[in-house]
């Protein structure tokens, strides 16, 4: 390995899909921030769990999720490698919550959707037809979302990742009709290891289409949709690519996060 996995001596490093060793690092983590951990459901025998710290409540709020689909690694990782790196002081500025691992079955078989091949990130809303409903988790998901839209109240962001792609994007939701700078600095910390992917449709027919390294306001029935569509003002979908080393991602996702921290913070 070169760069930045070189000294990147940490669990992801060895085995992505050891998702044991996930929860017992987030366990150390919670423990030592003075997080509660909340199991929200269980999927295929694993808890999605629901990292929070009570706070005043006149702190901005924000809602970070990871590992919606399993075979985007670098999502719960750099969750894991903040929450391990950080200190108490970003707890007095922002509310953060965590939803560090959404699909632990597919993180497990290093698979993009569960157990039941079903997309843990579609039918939240826009569905049509009876067949089109959320998956295991997403079912999970919509029977907390009161307290998810709680702990998302100011800004959500969800960590992913394109393993078809050598180039970074992101999808945002913003008020206002054009991205602002939530959009601009998510973008940018994107970019730390990675050029911007070029405009342009992302997989042809489908609508997803690039205009200066993000896909803006686009209703696609996402998790990140519904919460936009629930009163969150301002969501995001990022894109590592998976064509990348493991240890330039992670790192960039932590990134993602401190950026989104300091966006929170500064209102």
């Amino acid at each position: 390995m070169t760069g930045i996995d070189s000294a990147f001596l940490s669990p992801e490093n060895q085995n992505v899909t050891d998702i044991d060793r996930l929860y017992a690092d987030l366990e150390v983590s919670a423990r030592r921030l003075g997080l509660a951990s909340r199991t929200l459901g269980l999927v295929g025998g694993y808890p999605i769990l629901l990292l929070t710290r009570e706070a005043d409540t006149k702190l901005p709020r924000g809602l970070v999720a990871g590992g919606f689909h399993g075979d985007e690694p670098a999502g719960p990782w750099g969750i894991a490698r903040f929450l391990r790196e950080t200190d108490t002081s970003v707890f007095k500025q922002t509310a953060l919550s965590f939803l560090p691992l959404i699909n632990p079955t597919g993180l497990r078989a290093g698979t993009h959707c569960n157990d039941w091949d079903e997309n843990p990130n579609r039918f939240f809303i826009h569905t049509q037809g009876p067949d089109k409903t959320p998956s295991h988790e997403g079912a999970v998901l919509t029977q907390y979302l009161p307290l998810l839209l709680r702990a998302a109240r100011d800004g959500f962001i969800s960590l992913h990742e394109d393993s078809g792609m050598e180039a970074f994007y992101a999808y945002t939701f913003e008020q206002g009709g054009k991205p602002g700078v939530f959009t601009e600095k998510l973008l940018s910390a994107g970019t730390a290891h990675f050029p911007l992917q070029k405009d342009g449709p992302l997989y042809p027919p489908e609508p997803d289409t690039v205009q200066n390294g993000v896909v803006f306001n686009l209703h696609d029935g996402t998790f990140e949709d519904l919460l936009f569509d629930s009163g969150v003002p301002r969501t995001a979908c990022t894109e590592t690519p998976g064509k990348r080393p493991i240890g330039d991602r992670v790192a960039t996702a932590q990134g993602i996060i401190e950026t989104f921290a300091q966006l929170l913070a500064e209102g």
